[in-house]
């Protein structure tokens, strides 16, 4: 489930006993992880022959919400597309 991310959501962000995702709604296939140490990675949901890939975007607070939906963005124009081909990334 998709959910409304806010700089202020994803500080509040706490760590569990497993790791888990929270996925924007802003934009599709944008989600951070939080690990278990507490440490939070913004990937990018996509799928490549029907198999889903996730690519990593950088770490959160390193790279701010606006920052890690901007490059989601980018990559999603450049070839990556969410339940499309990313052949041409590589």
């Amino acid at each position: 489930m998709a959910v409304a991310l806010t700089d202020r959501s994803v500080k509040s962000l706490k760590p569990e006993t497993k790791q888990y995702e929270v996925r924007d709604a802003a934009l599709r296939g944008l989600a951070i992880r939080v690990n278990t140490d507490g440490t939070k990675t913004w990937t990018l949901i996509v799928s490549k022959g029907g198999r889903r890939q996730r690519v990593t975007l950088g770490r959160y607070p390193d790279l701010r919400l606006a920052d890690a939906r901007r490059r989601a963005s980018e990559r999603k124009q450049s070839g990556y597309r969410v339940g499309g081909s990313v052949e041409t990334v590589f």
